[in-house]
């Protein structure tokens, strides 16, 4: 093996992640991902975060009335969460890079992972808002404990309530 050949071997599994993007694929990849990390913060006990504050703790009784999380920089806006939530927000990046890993992609192919956290009680639910690097973008509306929202059709039938997609580039 020459000596260019030998450099594109030792380099080649840094080059496929990048050069064959699927967006459809892979930006459903995100979204599942994004749902998972995003679940695990309504429980107090989860696999990802470990045992902790549940993250409708600090919502509750307070004007603002919900929690933003950025998973990507492990921020949060509105209200203050509480001190064990808080913890498992600023460990979110950390969690997120493994839990991606673990999928064989990485956190490089995101360019937003939020979620919203809304109400408490019966009635809390939360946002997840995923934009990958292709501009592809979904938001996706789940009940308290990760279940997706359902709505009922035209047909009367029950159905889950379809995600709002966009996208920045432009349709082919």
């Amino acid at each position: 093996m020459g000596k260019h050949q030998d450099s594109l071997v030792r380099t080649s599994h840094l080059v496929p992640q990048l050069m064959c993007y699927n967006s459809k694929m892979r930006h459903g990849k995100l979204r599942s991902i994004a749902h998972n990390i995003a679940t695990s913060l309504t429980s107090d006990a989860s696999l990802l975060f470990g045992v902790g504050g549940e993250i409708y703790d600090g919502i509750e009784g307070k004007p603002e009335g919900y929690i933003i999380v950025d998973f990507l920089t492990g921020t949060s806006s509105g209200a203050r969460p509480s001190l064990g939530a808080d913890g498992r927000i600023c460990a979110a990046p950390a969690i997120l890079n493994e839990l991606c890993r673990k999928h064989g992609t990485s956190i490089w192919f995101f360019k937003e992972l939020t979620a919203r956290y809304v109400g408490s009680g019966t009635n809390a639910y939360f946002t997840v808002t995923v934009e990958d690097r292709m501009g592809k973008r979904t938001v996706e509306e789940f009940h308290r404990f990760g279940h997706r929202v359902r709505i009922v059709d035209s047909l009367g039938r029950i159905r889950p309530k379809p995600p709002k997609r966009s996208s920045t580039t432009p349709n082919k």
